[in-house]
C-alpha cells in the first residue's frame, strides 16, 4: 500500500478530517490533501508526528517508493561527502607541493576529523540500527524512548553529521590553500586550532538532533 492511501485509511479509521488531522500535524488542509493524493510527501519531521499520532512506527508507515526517496537522499548526500574529501585531499597535496617546508602531517591532520566523521554520517545514513538497543546507534533517554522516535534519532543524527562533515571539509579545503602563503609556525598555531574547532563542532549534531526529539517528544 503506498504513503497516501495508508495515511487516508489511517486517518479516515481515527474518523479525522482532514482540517483536524493537519491541525495536529501543524500543518495546511491542503498540504494534507497533497500528501493523500500522493502529489507531495511530508518532511521527516511531518512522518514522525504521523507516526505517533497514529500509533505506528516510522517502517509500518512508509511505503516502498517513500523508503526508496529518503534512502535516495542519503546516497546522495554520502556521495556528495566522497565528493569533498576528494576536493579537499587534492587540495592538500596541492599546497604540501607549493610550500617547501611543509610536514605531511600539515595537510594530513586537518583531514583525520572530517574523514572520520564521513565514516560515521555513512554507518548512520546507509546502515542505521533498525531496534533499539544499548550497543549501537545515536543512543540517548529521547532517542530510546520508542521506536519511532528512534528511527527518527538515526536518520536526523545522520543528516547533522553529514552537514557538519561538509562545513569541516569546506574549511579545511580554505584553510589547506591559505596555509601555502604563511610560515610554518603560523600553520602549526592555526592547524591546532582548527583540529580544536573540528572537534568541539561534534556536539552541533547531537545537539541540533536532540533539539528536534524535544521538539516531537509528546
Amino acid at each position: 500500500m503506498e504513503f497516501s492511501e495508508r495515511l487516508r485509511l489511517l486517518r479516515l479509521q481515527a474518523q479525522m478530517t482532514q482540517e483536524e488531522l493537519a491541525a495536529k500535524l501543524f500543518v495546511t488542509r491542503q498540504a494534507v490533501s497533497n500528501y493523500e493524493q500522493g502529489i507531495r510527501y511530508p518532511s521527516l519531521d511531518t512522518l514522525v508526528r504521523i507516526a505517533q499520532l497514529f500509533g505506528v512506527s516510522l517502517d509500518e508507515l512508509l511505503s516502498t517508493s517513500l523508503k526508496r526517496r529518503y534512502v535516495g537522499c542519503r546516497i546522495a548526500l554520502v556521495t556528495l561527502l566522497v565528493v569533498c574529501c576528494f576536493v579537499a585531499a587534492a587540495c592538500g597535496y596541492a599546497a604540501a607541493q607549493r610550500a617547501e617546508q611543509a610536514s605531511p602531517m600539515l595537510v594530513i591532520g586537518p583531514l583525520l576529523l572530517p574523514c572520520l566523521f564521513s565514516l560515521i554520517a555513512v554507518f548512520f545514513g546507509a546502515y542505521p540500527p533498525r531496534k533499539i538497543n544499548r550497543f549501537a546507534g545515536y543512543r540517548t533517554r529521547r532517542a530510546m524512548r520508542n521506536q519511532t522516535m528512534w528511527d527518527y534519532a538515526q536518520a536526523a543524527f545522520a543528516l547533522h553529521v553529514t552537514f557538519l562533515v561538509i562545513a569541516q571539509l569546506a574549511g579545511t579545503i580554505v584553510w589547506l590553500i591559505v596555509s601555502v602563503f604563511l610560515p610554518i609556525s603560523a600553520c602549526l598555531i592555526g592547524g591546532m586550532c582548527l583540529l580544536l574547532v573540528q572537534t568541539i563542532s561534534l556536539f552541533v549534531p547531537i545537539l541540533a538532533t536532540e533539539r528536534k526529539l524535544r521538539r516531537l517528544s509528546p
